[in-house]
């Protein structure tokens, strides 16, 4: 058996449709984290201070979840097509966006975190099954 791996893009995501009778080609793109950038993004919102508690000096680490939140779904949230505004016109995938809708819609959050949490147990579990056929061969 071979293991094909894309060099180019180790992660490039899966496709989820949105649920429904719509096209099946309109839908999300959901990138699973990786522990590495789990470590990358926590590092990043997480700082440290000095606080005098009882006379001695306590380092007391500040962790930042909204911050986290925002950069992991920047990362996960790859793409989307189907999203559309008011009038019709098709809503682009930015930053910007992503964080609006993840802050005030009232369902698409939901969806998003049910595709993030399942392309990390698919990537998983294709890996399993790759790495079991590998011994079989």
């Amino acid at each position: 058996m071979t293991i094909k791996i894309n060099t180019k893009d180790m992660n490039p995501g899966i496709f989820f449709s949105w649920p429904g009778d719509g096209p099946a080609d309109e839908g999300i793109t959901i990138r699973s984290i990786t522990n590495d950038k789990m470590d990358e993004f926590t590092k990043t919102t997480t700082t440290e201070r000095t606080e005098l508690i009882d006379n001695k000096a306590v380092k007391i680490k500040d962790f930042d979840e909204d911050a986290f939140n925002d950069l992991m779904y920047q990362y996960c949230i790859v793409t989307w097509t189907g999203i559309e505004d008011t009038a019709g016109k098709p809503i682009k995938c930015t930053d910007a966006m992503k964080m609006k809708i993840m802050r005030e819609h009232p369902t698409l959050p939901g969806l998003i975190n049910t595709a993030i949490a399942l392309a990390k147990s698919e990537k998983a579990l294709t890996a399993e099954n790759e790495l079991k056929n590998s011994f079989r061969s």
